[in-house]
C-alpha cells in the first residue's frame, strides 16, 4: 500500500485513477467538438487545450511497483487509449491554430474517429 495525504490507497486503485483521468479529457474533447461544430473556434482550442492538460496529467501518474496481472492489463489499456486520444488532440490543436475556422464535414470525421475509440 502506497500513502496519499497521510492516507492509505491501494496498489488496485491506479487503474481506477487513470480512467477517472480518460473520461474527464472525453469530456472536454466532446466539448470542443461541439464548439467546433458551432463554429467557436476559440472555446474548441480551450477545451483541446484542457483535455490535453488532463491526460498528460494522466501520463504522469506513475504505476506503482506492484499491482496484480488484472490490474496491470486495465493500467495498460487505458494508457493506450490516453495516447490514442492525446495524438488526436494535439492533430486537432494543430490544424485549428493553422486555420481561422474549420468545416462542417471535418468536425463530423472527428466526431467519428473519437467516438469509435
Amino acid at each position: 500500500m502506497n500513502v496519499i495525504d497521510g492516507a492509505p490507497v491501494s496498489n488496485e486503485r491506479v487503474a481506477y485513477k487513470l480512467k477517472g483521468y480518460f473520461d474527464l479529457a472525453k469530456e472536454e474533447i466532446a466539448k470542443g467538438v461541439r464548439a467546433e461544430e458551432w463554429g467557436l473556434r476559440e472555446d474548441a482550442l480551450l477545451h483541446y487545450r484542457n483535455a490535453q492538460r488532463i491526460m498528460n496529467e494522466a501520463t504522469s501518474t506513475p504505476s506503482p511497483s506492484y499491482i496484480s496481472s488484472n490490474e496491470k492489463e486495465k493500467v495498460r489499456s487505458y494508457r493506450e487509449k490516453i495516447s490514442k486520444w492525446q495524438s488526436q488532440v494535439s492533430e486537432r490543436l494543430q490544424a485549428l491554430g493553422k486555420r481561422a475556422g474549420a468545416g462542417m464535414s471535418e468536425n463530423k470525421v472527428l466526431s467519428l474517429v473519437l467516438w469509435r475509440m
